[in-house]
């Protein structure tokens, strides 16, 4: 019954759009926007499902600033398969996290690492790294674990900022 004040750092999400797979490059994946009601209550959530049980993966580039410390963060949901891995792929950090309960499996270099449950079984990971000295920044999903072609999971607002630790999200359409 009282308000709350949520005070955060000004940020801006690199990433997008972020609630669209549609621009993004894909290997031994196709992803479908729209399939899943998202954590904010729309149909917003994508599907992501391997044709293969070699390397699947969505990802895309961005601009950012060089040597500096960045956060990545998604909303991810366990479809027919639950072991994922987020990765910013210039600096190749990153963090494997098991979706059925939230375990982290993996962590290379990334620090400051969170996995937080939210309703209807999603979960945001995010992790702090620092981008390369080229300040490209890379949001990549990968296939973990077990998995054979038609395993899916669902995604949900990437999100790539600068600075330490994971702000709200910033929806992003262009």
């Amino acid at each position: 019954s009282c308000p709350e004040l949520l005070l955060e750092p000004s940020r801006q999400n690199k990433v997008y759009p972020n609630n669209s797979l549609t621009s993004y490059s894909a290997i031994g994946v196709t992803n479908s926007n729209n399939q899943i009601i998202a954590p904010n209550g729309t149909n917003e959530g994508a599907k992501i499902t391997a044709t293969t049980s070699g390397t699947a993966v969505v990802f895309r580039g961005f601009s950012g600033t060089a040597s500096v410390t960045h956060n990545i963060s998604v909303f991810l949901k366990a479809g027919t398969h639950n072991q994922v891995r987020l990765q910013e792929g210039f600096s190749s950090t990153n963090l494997e996290v098991n979706l059925t309960n939230g375990n982290i499996i993996l962590n290379t270099g990334s620090t400051n690492l969170k996995v937080e449950k939210y309703p209807n079984d999603w979960y945001r990971v995010s992790f702090d790294f620092t981008s390369a000295s080229s300040g490209n920044l890379q949001f990549a999903l990968y296939f973990k674990g077990s998995y054979s072609s038609g395993s899916s999971i669902y995604i949900y607002g990437g999100q790539i900022e600068q600075g330490s630790g994971v702000t709200s999200l910033i929806p992003t359409t262009s």
